[in-house]
């Protein structure tokens, strides 16, 4: 399969596995336990994006899924979607409010519109801790 074919799938799949397992552990009660580890700090920076609960990272999907296809041979491709989603973890746990200026200046806000859509910035990882663990 061609790399750019594979990044391709790779990045849906994993994309979308990823936003189902996390947005059940925000919404079933359960499951929550298991995550609320993660939004329990009292501040936000980039070691949170690390800070899991055992059995949630045990049972974490996108480690069956990366080592399903690195078996079937895509291993270029997950390591290059791996890379590219650890930079876009990082920077959506950062302390750094880097994404203000696409929330306050008018010429930015359509593309923040957009990027809130396509990847978790701080704002957008902000709201939903706030939102959840309030409500925990």
């Amino acid at each position: 399969m061609p790399f750019w074919w594979g990044f391709a799938i790779i990045a849906v799949a994993d994309d979308l596995t990823q936003y189902w397992y996390h947005r059940l552990h925000h919404q079933v009660p359960w499951l929550w336990r298991f995550h609320r580890t993660h939004h329990s700090a009292p501040y936000m920076g980039m070691a949170m994006a690390s800070r899991q609960n055992i059995i949630y990272t045990i049972f974490f999907s996108q480690i069956y899924l990366t080592t399903t296809l690195v078996y079937l041979g895509l291993g270029y491709p997950v390591l290059f979607v791996t890379g590219v989603k650890s930079l876009i973890t990082t920077a959506a746990h950062s302390s750094i409010k880097w994404d203000k200026p696409f929330y306050t200046v008018k010429w930015l806000k359509p593309i923040g519109w957009v990027m809130e859509r396509l990847i978790s910035t701080p704002a957008t990882h902000h709201a939903l801790m706030r939102t959840r663990v309030m409500t925990a």
